[in-house]
């Protein structure tokens, strides 16, 4: 009797290991379109993945991510990552990241973001920043940024930024800017601003304003 009871135990805490190992698998996708809710995930190739539930990812080469819920991704190579629900991104190379919906970027090399409705996006090197309604940029290096309708962009180095629709734009060092229809500057270092329309601007050191004609 007690023989059975120490086998029926040693059975148990090994069906108990074999589901601890299985959830601790990483899912790995190659090709096709898959989804994955939850754990850890690899994907390569042209896979298409679609991530839920505070999933992980790694994406790499030409594959294709759409992440909601909590999710974070690393993307590398020329993946392409749809960041939606607070979902946390961190993509170098060439990536492109299409965010909405207070999505959280961190842009490296020369990464392409497209973000809309309160996205936060940190970009460094030469990444691309196209940004509309009330997304936060910060940048430095030689990004180049968008911002429209209600944007937030503060940037040094050496930076050029478009800013219209009421956006407001904090530039230092070598940035250039070019402000239009309502858009905020202030300016410091040495930024150049050209200033079109009702745009207006403050500065401080070095920094001059180009006034433009429309």
């Amino acid at each position: 009797m007690r023989l059975k009871f120490v086998l029926l135990l040693t059975a148990i805490f090994a069906c108990s290991a074999i589901a601890v190992q299985a959830a601790e698998r990483v899912g790995l996708y190659l090709e096709g379109t898959k989804h994955q809710r939850g754990g850890e995930a690899i994907a390569q190739r042209t896979a298409n993945l679609y991530v839920y539930d505070g999933c992980t990812v790694k994406a790499y080469d030409q594959s294709k991510i759409w992440a909601h819920d909590n999710c974070k991704v690393e993307a590398y190579g020329q993946t392409t990552v749809t960041a939606k629900a607070n979902t946390d991104i961190k993509a170098f190379d060439t990536t492109r990241v299409l965010a909405t919906n207070s999505a959280k970027i961190d842009a490296n090399g020369s990464v392409d973001v497209i973000a809309d409705q309160r996205v936060n996006v940190n970009a460094h090197g030469n990444a691309s920043i196209h940004a509309e309604d009330d997304v936060t940029v910060t940048a430095d290096g030689n990004c180049t940024i968008f911002a429209n309708k209600h944007c937030k962009v503060k940037a040094s180095g050496n930076c050029i930024i478009m800013a219209l629709g009421n956006s407001e734009v904090e530039a230092t060092d070598y940035v250039h800017v070019k402000a239009y229809d309502n858009a905020v500057v202030k300016a410091s270092g040495d930024v150049i601003v050209e200033k079109w329309g009702n745009a207006k601007v403050t500065t401080e050191g070095n920094a001059r304003i180009e006034k433009k004609e429309d």
